[in-house]
C-alpha cells in the first residue's frame, strides 16, 4: 500500500511528535517532575501509541518479509516501539513495576523486529513477567550466578562484560557520528516531504535509506542498554516488595502472639533463687574449685528448685496441722 493512501503526513506527524518529545527529555530541556514535563510526556506517548495502532491496522510490516521489501518511506516506523519504550520508562506515576515491565515489552518487541529483518543478529532478551521472582542472593548480598566457586567475584566474567560494554559504546559512538554527518533524520524526512509536495527533486533514496538503517542500528544499542537497566530496577523492586511482605507477615505474627492469653500469668509465683558465688563454688564445682565440675548448672538449678518446693510444702503442712490443733482446742473449751 502506498504511503499517500494512508494519510502519511498525519502518521509522520505522530512519529515526529513522539520522537521530538524523546529528544527533549533525553537532552534535559524540560525539568523532570514538572507539569510541563508530564504533559509533554503524555502527549508524546499518546502520539506514538496512536501511530503504532495505525501501523498495526494497516499491516505495514510483515514477519515473512525481508528488509529489502520494506520501502524507504515505511522503514522509519520500525522505530515506534523503541521510542515508545523509552518514553514509557520516564513515567513515574502508578505502579512502577508494571510501568517498566510495559516499557521492556516495547523494547524487546523492537529488538525482535530488528532480528527478524536482519538488522541485527543478536537474540533479543527473553520476555519476563513483572511478578517473576528476583534472583536469590547469598549471605554477602551477591548474586550467586556472578560468583566463582570460592565465593569471590568471577573476574573473568566481569572482564568479558566490560570488554563487551566497551565494544558496544564504540559502535554506538560511531553510529551517532555517522548520523551527525548525514544530518537530522527527522528534518531530512520533513524536507523530503515538502519537496515532494512541490514536485521538486528530493534526497537520493539510497542515501535516505542508509541513514534510516543507521538510526535503527543505533536504537538497537540504546534498547539493549535500556533493557539491562530495566532488569536491574526490576530486581531491586521485587526484592523490596518481598522484604516488605516479609515484614508485614512478621508484624501480623507478632500481633497474633500478643492476642494469645499469657499462660504464665495463671501459674503460682515462685520464690526467686539467688545463686551466689559461694553457692556456685560449693554446689556446682565442689570443694576443689576450679576442679572438674561434679554436676551441671542445669542440674544444680533443678535440685535447688526441688528443695525450695519441698520447703514450701513442709511449711504448708505445718500451717495446716497448727490450724487443726487450734480448732480442736477451741472446740474443747
Amino acid at each position: 500500500m502506498a504511503e499517500g493512501d494512508r494519510d502519511v503526513p498525519s502518521l509522520f506527524g505522530l512519529l515526529q511528535c513522539g520522537w521530538e518529545t524523546q529528544r527533549a527529555i533525553e537532552n534535559g530541556k524540560v525539568p523532570s517532575g514538572s507539569e510541563k514535563f508530564k504533559l509533554m510526556l503524555s502527549e508524546g506517548i499518546g502520539a506514538l501509541e496512536s501511530a503504532t495502532e495505525f501501523v498495526h491496522q494497516a499491516a505495514v510490516f510483515s514477519s515473512n518479509e525481508d528488509l529489502e521489501e520494506v520501502t524507504t518511506t515505511d522503514m522509519k516506523y520500525l522505530l515506534l516501539p523503541a521510542l515508545l519504550g523509552d518514553l514509557t520508562l520516564q513515567v513515574m506515576e502508578g505502579d512502577r513495576l508494571e510501568t517498566i515491565s510495559r516499557a521492556r515489552a516495547y523494547l524487546v518487541d523492537y529488538l525482535q523486529r530488528c532480528k527478524s529483518y536482519g538488522i541485527t543478529h543478536e537474540d533479543p532478551p527473553e520476555p519476563i513477567q513483572a511478578d517473576t521472582p528476583a534472583p536469590l542472593q547469598g549471605k554477602e548480598g551477591y548474586v550467586p550466578g556472578r560468583l566463582g566457586q570460592q565465593g569471590g567475584v568471577n573476574l573473568e566474567q566481569l572482564a568479558r562484560e566490560r570488554q563487551a560494554k566497551i565494544a558496544r559504546l564504540k559502535a554506538q559512538k560511531q553510529l551517532e557520528k555517522k548520523l551527525e554527518e548525514c544530518g537530522d533524520l527527522l528534518n531530512i524526512v520533513s524536507q523530503q516531504q515538502e519537496q515532494q509536495k512541490q514536485h521538486k527533486h528530493s534526497l537520493d533514496e539510497d542515501t535516505l535509506r542508509e541513514h534510516t538503517v543507521t538510526a535503527l542500528r543505533l536504537w538497537i544499542y540504546k534498547s539493549q542498554d535500556l533493557v539491562r537497566s530495566i532488569d536491574q530496577e526490576t530486581e531491586i523492586l521485587q526484592m523490596m516488595k518481598c522484604k516488605n511482605s516479609s515484614k508485614e507477615s512478621d508484624r501480623e505474627g507478632a500481633n497474633a502472639v500478643a492476642r494469645q492469653p499469657d499462660s504464665a500469668s495463671s501459674r503460682p509465683p515462685l520464690k526467686p533463687v539467688v545463686i551466689t558465688k559461694e553457692m556456685l563454688q560449693s554446689g556446682v564445682f565442689g570443694l576443689g574449685y576450679p576442679s572438674r565440675p561434679m554436676i551441671t548448672l542445669e542440674q544444680f538449678f533443678e535440685e535447688k528448685y526441688k528443695k525450695e518446693m519441698d520447703e514450701r510444702r513442709q511449711q504448708q503442712r505445718i500451717a495446716a496441722q497448727s490450724g487443726r490443733r487450734q480448732g480442736k482446742e477451741e472446740g474443747g473449751e
